[in-house]
């Protein structure tokens, strides 16, 4: 089909200065992501789509045991089984990778009210803000993740961090567009989506002021296609796909030079639009056989689910994929990774 699912990387892969994040705009450099022969540790950032139900206080990743530190892989999922995240780390993985991943479930970019917070609602507490400020940057800090080179920092021979070993994946948005385009704020839903990339970027800087250059930002998928939404009526689709498609759209070009805009979306809709090819069996449904719980396996068959297998469905809850279209992601992503040149 020829498609181009992903890659978009702003501005050449000359290490130009660029304007970059934060409300000062100060002029940062950034680095494109590096190589498999050259990266050591991902750290990852999102919400349910990207979190396994990792947390530091229970134990750090390990080439000697857990790579992705804990739960047991491959922790808890929105998927069921298997996200993007296991697969990069553990299965489309070109060389042995350390793995944090700071995702929680229902994470928007910040918790500001007059952005997110409907009427009567509580305050809202799973932000990027707090995965970066709350987690990340003490973590580091108090050198509980160690930065260092090739010979200091951890037992398992990779040494700390680095800004050359290190790759930082951003995930998120979903839920920052679907609290957009809610009643009144609808209206004024463009300079939402700027306030909330004006956050995202001055978090951004925050990392890079920590150390971190090389960066992968993953834009909304195509959410306005899950049965959640299309079980809500016409007018509820169109609302939600432009409000994502004005979100990616931004994104794209507020991310800093040299880093990478990856498009989840034209992975799914290639996966729904051409389900035969990936193994798909049903894109618009789920079945309540594989909701709520982690299956045993991909090939794991319900006998409540009309003989259709878990890794043949492409959602698993009325917002939520199977595995299926994260594998894809991952093997898109590793596939990304492959071409990178080493550094010298």
């Amino acid at each position: 089909m020829g498609i181009v699912f992903l890659i978009t990387l702003q501005g050449s892969l000359s290490h130009h200065p660029a304007k970059a994040p934060g409300r000062s705009h100060p002029t940062l450099t950034f680095s494109p992501p590096p190589s498999w022969d050259d990266l050591k540790y991902l750290f990852i950032f999102g919400d349910s789509y990207t979190d396994t139900g990792f947390r530091l206080s229970n134990g750090l990743p390990s080439l000697h045991s857990n790579p992705m530190g804990n739960p047991a892989f491959p922790g808890v999922t929105s998927s069921s089984y298997t996200n993007w995240v296991g697969y990069l780390t553990t299965e489309f993985n070109r060389s042995a990778v350390l793995t944090y991943d700071f995702a929680v479930g229902g994470a928007t970019v910040n918790d500001n009210p007059v952005i997110y917070l409907p009427p009567n609602a509580g305050v809202w507490q799973n932000t990027i803000r707090t995965q970066i400020e709350d987690e990340f940057l003490p973590a580091v800090s108090r050198g509980i993740i160690p930065k260092g080179g090739v010979e200091d920092g951890f037992d398992d021979g990779v040494g700390g961090w680095t800004s050359d070993n290190s790759l930082f994946v951003i995930w998120i948005g979903i839920n920052d567009v679907n609290r957009s385009y809610w009643d009144k704020r609808g209206k004024d839903m463009v300079n939402l989506h700027e306030k909330i990339l004006e956050d995202y970027m001055e978090l951004v800087g925050k990392l890079h002021k920590a150390g971190a250059r090389r960066f992968i930002f993953i834009d909304v998928p195509p959410v306005d296609r899950s049965p959640g939404t299309v079980f809500a009526g016409p007018e509820r689709v169109i609302r939600e796909g432009g409000a994502l498609r004005s979100f990616n759209n931004r994104l794209s070009r507020t991310i800093p030079k040299n880093t990478v805009f990856f498009k989840s979306s034209d992975i799914f809709n290639d996966m729904m639009d051409h389900p035969d090819e990936y193994g798909l069996k049903n894109v618009e449904r789920w079945c309540r056989g594989y909701l709520g719980r982690m299956v045993p396996s991909e090939d794991y068959e319900d006998e409540s689910c009309g003989g259709v297998k878990f890794k043949e469905f492409f959602w698993v809850d009325g917002l939520h994929p199977t595995s299926t279209p994260h594998k894809e992601v991952a093997k898109k992503l590793a596939e990304f990774l492959d071409g990178q040149p080493t550094q010298e």
